[in-house]
C-alpha cells in the first residue's frame, strides 16, 4: 500500500486531540464525561493487527439466495463465499490489507482516504485510518443490478480477557453506472471480558456510487451493552444515483455516528434512517 494515506492518520491523530463538545459533530458527544480517563489513549497504544489474506480462508455456508457472505473477526477476514451467478454477474470482493503493494491498492480507496484525511476530519477517524488492518472492497461491474444481497458479519473476539479490545473494520464500496447492490452489515458476538475492559469498535465505511446506481445498506449493531461504537463513513453519489442507509443498533455504551454523503450529481439523492434501542438502565 501506498504509505501516505496510514502515515497521514498517523501524523493527523499526533497533532489532534480526542473531540470535544466545542465541535458542531460531537456537542452532544462529551466523551470526557461518558467514557473513563484515559480509556481511549490505552485502547488507541494497541498494536495493529495482523493483516490476513482472505484466499487461505475456508468458505462458509451461504444462505439461500445472498449473493456473497464474508465473516471478519476485528475487521480482518477469516471466511468468504459467493454464488457462482453473482460472480458471472460481476461481483467481486477483495480483501485489501493495510500493507498491501502500491498497485495492489484501489485507488478508489485510497480517493476516499484522502478525501476524509484533507477535510475537517477528527481523531476518532484519523485513529481508524491509521489503525485500520485493512478494507473489504466490493465492486460490481457497469449495469449490474444484483438483487441478491451481501452480508458481511463482523465478530469482535476477545483474547485476554483483561485485554483492551479494539476493532477498526473498513468496507469500500464501488459501484459503477447504472448498477444496483444490497448488503448487510452485521456486528455481533459480545465478547466474555472483565467488567473493567471497555471494547471500542471504530468502523469506517466508504463508497462511490456510479451514475443511476442504487446502494442499499442495512446495518446491525448487536455488541452488548459495554461496547463503544464508532463509525464515520464517506459516500458520494453520482448523478441520478441512489443511497438508502439505515442504522439500527440494539444496546452500546456509547453509540455515535457522522459522516458525509456528497451529492455530486444532479437528480442524486440519499435516505438515511436509524433505529437505536437501550436498556432502561443503560
Amino acid at each position: 500500500m501506498n504509505r501516505s494515506v496510514p502515515q497521514m492518520a498517523a501524523d493527523l491523530f499526533e497533532k489532534l486531540s480526542w473531540p470535544d463538545t466545542t465541535e458542531e459533530e460531537w456537542r452532544r458527544t462529551d466523551l470526557s464525561r461518558l467514557l473513563p480517563k484515559g480509556m481511549l489513549d490505552k485502547t488507541a497504544d494497541l498494536p495493529i493487527l495482523g493483516t490476513g489474506d482472505i484466499n487461505e480462508r475456508p468458505a462458509p455456508l451461504l444462505p439461500e439466495n445472498y449473493a456473497a457472505r464474508v465473516i471478519t473477526e476485528r475487521g480482518i477476514p477469516v471466511a468468504m463465499a459467493l454464488s457462482e451467478e453473482a460472480v458471472k454477474k460481476g461481483l467481486s470482493i477483495q480483501w485489501v490489507s493495510q500493507d498491501s503493494s502500491p498497485e495492489d491498492f484501489p485507488t478508489d480507496l485510497e480517493r476516499s482516504a484522502n478525501a476524509e484525511l484533507n477535510t475537517e476530519t477528527d481523531r476518532i477517524t484519523a485513529w481508524h485510518w491509521r489503525s485500520f488492518p485493512g478494507a473489504l472492497h466490493i465492486s460490481l461491474s457497469e449495469s449490474v443490478r444484483l438483487k441478491e444481497p451481501v452480508i458481511i458479519e463482523e465478530k469482535l473476539i476477545a483474547g485476554d480477557e483483561q485485554s483492551p479490545l479494539f476493532s477498526a473494520p473498513h468496507l469500500h464500496i464501488a459501484l459503477p453506472g447504472s448498477g444496483e447492490l444490497n448488503l448487510l452489515w452485521c456486528f455481533y458476538g459480545a465478547p466474555e471480558v472483565q467488567e473493567s475492559v471497555i471494547p471500542v469498535v471504530n468502523a469506517g465505511l466508504t463508497a462511490s456510487i456510479g451514475e443511476n446506481s442504487l446502494l442499499n445498506i442495512a446495518l446491525n449493531q448487536n455488541l452488548g451493552n459495554g461496547v463503544v461504537f464508532f463509525l464515520h463513513d464517506h459516500l458520494l453519489l453520482e448523478r441520478d444515483s441512489r443511497l438508502e442507509f439505515t442504522e439500527a443498533h440494539f444496546g452500546g455504551r456509547l453509540v455515535k455516528t457522522r459522516g458525509r454523503v456528497i451529492l455530486s450529481g444532479k437528480g442524486s439523492e440519499a435516505r438515511i434512517n436509524g433505529l437505536y434501542l437501550a436498556e432502561e438502565d443503560s
